[in-house]
């Protein structure tokens, strides 16, 4: 989440205008001006473009026609649109905060062109984008199953109302790229209960033949399901290589909305929440334990990237609701932080010894291995815990001391669940005793099936 001081959240949801025009144009200038003199990846003439839209700004003299020319900016391919949608999806604060006056007038254009002045609001509204997928993306939504997966989308979403429009972008059968198009459906209740989220901004895009339908920043998207992608050409049915329809549903745009909605929705199967910087915001994961705690059908949750290792509070109240779930089988806390507080793997330790419904962690990347208490701990959470079965300690340092391996070895000698383990990127070579210590563990340990150990 991105704030305008040092903390990261989306701005507050009240962007009504109450300062004056001639002081909105100078500092909108001053980001434009600074941001098209420091980008080196952009070509020249997309920079002229920007500074001749700038001239365009310097003549406004109503609000409305201010907010149209932001909008304008933002339909500009690789200029503001890509830059600001970057720093929003990797929660850049430093990046965003050369920008965040654009952003602030961009959701502010929303008032201007909101959906409810000509769409039904008695009927759901479907909308359609492509996109390309990552092959991690792609494996972790397979691994999934494909469906009833919780995303927070972090940048503005270009939508069309014309599905026709996203066709055009497919690359169809590319043997390498894999590709989504999106079916989005937006409820008929989100419609009328937050219109200021979405904008029609056809009329005022470079592109007006792609009637945009812009989604603002921090939508919470339920993928229902992913299909291969098929069209019927001559009464045949024809499925493309690496093409996938991904059908959609918002859920809303608040998270405290969404945190409220949890005890209730039963559909809710997957949540993914990974690099949002909920750890920035202790009432966040209060919000998401409280939830936690009374919703019987999430079975997945992925939390990497969250700084959940910054505040002892954060991985307290996480495990607190861990110790009481029944349904959650995966749970991914990687890249958080968490082995620069031994207490967090403290805490960790005694909610595994409890739970008994995770199948799969993922600790990589959490500097288990510079703090020897932290293996103690893990040890003794891998001693009793008896439904762990796939375990990520990757990327983790064990490799810097024998000690950690020793309370590995020790740890893995008593349990009897865990049939995939990944200790990849630990360094393990740097002394000979690591490899036998874990050679001797594993000749006493039968039962798993798998180990990764790739440097």
């Amino acid at each position: 989440m991105l704030e305008i001081d040092d903390k990261f959240s989306f701005p507050e949801e009240d962007t009504n205008i109450n300062i004056p025009l001639s002081e909105m144009k100078i500092i909108l200038l001053q980001e434009i001006t600074d941001l098209g003199g420091n980008i080196g990846d952009i070509k020249n003439v997309l920079i002229d473009n920007a500074l001749k839209y700038k001239q365009h700004i310097e003549q406004i003299t109503d609000y409305k026609s201010f907010f149209r020319k932001v909008i304008f900016l933002y339909t500009i391919e690789g200029f503001l649109y890509h830059k600001m949608n970057s720093f929003l999806r990797n929660l850049n604060q430093s990046h965003f905060n050369t920008i965040k006056y654009y952003y602030t007038s961009l959701l502010a254009s929303f008032e201007f062109f909101r959906l409810n002045t000509y769409i039904n609001k008695n009927q759901d509204l479907i909308v359609y984008r492509a996109s390309h997928i990552s092959e991690e993306e792609f494996e972790k939504y397979f691994n999934n199953n494909n469906s009833n997966i919780i995303r927070i989308y972090k940048e503005f979403l270009s939508t069309s109302s014309n599905p026709v429009v996203p066709k055009n972008y497919f690359t169809k059968n590319d043997s390498i790229t894999k590709e989504f198009f999106w079916e989005i459906k937006i409820p008929k209740e989100i419609i009328k209960n937050e219109s200021n989220n979405f904008a029609d901004i056809s009329q005022v895009s470079l592109f007006q033949d792609e009637q945009e339908i812009l989604l603002r920043s921090g939508a919470i998207i339920q993928i229902d399901k992913i299909v291969p992608y098929t069209e019927i050409i001559s009464n045949q049915i024809i499925e493309y290589k690496n093409e996938f329809k991904k059908f959609c549903t918002v859920k809303t745009f608040s998270l405290d909305s969404f945190f409220d909605s949890i005890p209730f929705d039963n559909s809710i199967k997957n949540i993914d929440f990974s690099g949002y910087g909920l750890g920035r915001n202790d009432e966040n994961i209060i919000y998401l334990k409280d939830a936690l705690k009374k919703n019987k059908s999430i079975h997945t949750l992925d939390l990497q990237y969250n700084n959940l290792g910054e505040n002892q509070k954060d991985i307290l109240n996480l495990l607190e609701a861990l110790k009481k779930s029944k349904t959650i089988e995966s749970l991914d806390i990687s890249n958080n932080y968490l082995g620069k507080n031994e207490m967090n793997i403290l805490n960790l330790k005694q909610a595994l010894e409890i739970n008994n419904s995770i199948k799969s962690l993922n600790l990589r990347e959490n500097y288990l291995g510079k703090n020897e208490e932290n293996m103690l701990y893990i040890k003794g959470a891998l001693k009793k815990n008896k439904s762990i079965q796939s375990l990520d300690l990757s990327y983790n340092y064990l490799g810097e001391n024998v000690k950690n391996i020793i309370y590995l070895k020790e740890a893995l000698e008593k349990n009897t669940s865990i049939l995939t383990l990944v200790l990849s990127h630990n360094n393990l070579s740097k002394n000979d005793q690591n490899m036998l210590i874990l050679k001797e563990a594993l000749e006493k340990n039968y039962l798993i099936q798998k180990i990764i150990l790739d440097e």
